[in-house]
């Protein structure tokens, strides 16, 4: 179980290091995410949890739009790193 959660910890920290240096749409961020660590369900699923948490926010409404960290992302990146 704690294998599991820093490893969900790690995979957060990862993406939201991502974000941090720029905004990102959702295939580019998800294959630079890929290259560090977790799977394709586990990268996609946390994207979701993010973004309906606050932490990540999407640009516009469109298909294509970036994705950008929120203040309370870089709260959870400052305590995560």
């Amino acid at each position: 179980m704690k294998k599991k959660l820093k490893a969900q910890f790690e995979l957060t920290r990862v993406l939201l290091a991502e974000l941090s240096c720029e905004p990102c749409c959702f295939s580019i961020l998800e294959k630079r995410v890929l290259v560090k660590a977790g799977t394709y369900a586990t990268v996609t699923s946390l994207l979701y949890f993010l973004r309906d948490s606050g932490f990540i926010v999407k640009g516009a409404c469109e298909n294509r739009a970036p994705y950008n960290i929120s203040v309370k992302g870089r709260l959870l990146l400052e305590a995560l790193s």
